[in-house]
């Protein structure tokens, strides 16, 4: 199976082949979705924007297409057309003018504060610059100075963070702030919080992945990959329909069934170390202010496990 997918079109990112394009097209988050057609719309978006929520929950897919709505040249309801010059290059990634930046390896202050030195300057091509920081928890104190000076510029940028933290330390600092993001920096942002995905709609991403990845999967092997999704992560059990594809292939079946999942599984899975992970990082990584987390700690607090 593993040399199978050395050649295989999964090496090419997922995230970035099968990404959403339109609000439309997002399942789940429609109380996000609308809100952010209703703005481009009505041409009242916000100059700052702060995604949060759990991983894999569509947090820069809404930012990117946020971003291509605000640019698109012939919007349709608040929509990008994905046909206009700007969308195209948006999607292919070839504009200057929308950047994006992962905090997680590029937090230091010259990355930043070459952001701050373009915001100055028109833009070259699109209507607005875009920034796009994901793991935005990452930077540290200097580089959010940096960006607070950029948004007081004459052509500032609109900018789009991303972070799956909740109550946690301001990096480089002793003090803690919501998100990792100090309290005078969220003033600006437009908090925008997602949702876990519920079972149906887990369901529904997977069985649309499966359709773009052109494999053909019986409702006994959806249900179950369904549920490794929802015990695990949605992203996890993506990666699983090609391998599952895979393994059933060498059984001679154009079919993936229930036993090609689970033999995919057994043969990936680290339960001993997802399960010392979630025992001694969750209160780091998940929200304390939400009633996920609530509802974690009671489980936990009757002495067992959160799926069980």
């Amino acid at each position: 199976i593993l040399r199978c997918l050395v050649g295989s079109e999964m090496c090419i990112r997922d995230s970035r082949k099968w990404r959403p394009k339109t609000f439309t097209e997002v399942i789940g988050q429609s109380h996000i979705t609308d809100t952010l057609r209703r703005q481009v719309e009505e041409g009242r978006t916000a100059h700052a924007y702060l995604f949060t929520g759990t991983r894999g929950t569509g947090k820069t897919t809404c930012a990117r297409i946020l971003a291509k709505a605000i640019n698109c040249l012939h919007p349709v309801d608040g929509e990008p057309c994905n046909e206009c010059e700007a969308c195209r290059g948006i999607d292919e990634g070839t504009l200057l003018d929308i950047t994006e930046l992962d905090a997680a390896s590029n937090n230091g202050v010259d990355h930043v504060r070459a952001l701050r030195e373009e915001a100055v300057y028109t833009p070259a091509v699109l209507k607005k610059r875009v920034y796009i920081i994901d793991e935005a928890h990452m930077l540290d104190m200097e580089c959010f100075s940096f960006l607070n000076r950029a948004l007081e510029t004459a052509m500032a940028p609109i900018l789009i963070l991303a972070t799956n933290r909740g109550i946690t330390r301001v990096r480089g600092t002793k003090y803690t702030s919501p998100h990792g993001i100090p309290v005078d920096f969220l003033d600006r942002l437009l908090i925008i919080p997602t949702d876990p995905y519920d079972m149906k709609e887990m369901r529904q991403i997977l069985k649309v992945r499966c359709e773009e990845e052109d494999v053909d999967m019986t409702e006994e092997a959806m249900e179950l990959l369904t549920t490794i999704a929802f015990n695990t992560s949605l992203r996890y059990a993506m990666n699983m329909i090609i391998t599952s594809s895979l393994a059933a292939r060498k059984r001679k079946s154009n079919t993936v069934g229930e036993e090609d999942v689970k033999k995919v599984y057994s043969l990936f899975a680290d339960v001993k170390r997802s399960t010392k992970v979630l025992n001694e990082d969750a209160e780091e990584y998940l929200y304390s202010e939400t009633k996920w987390s609530v509802c974690y700690h009671r489980i936990r607090s009757c002495g067992k496990q959160p799926y069980e």
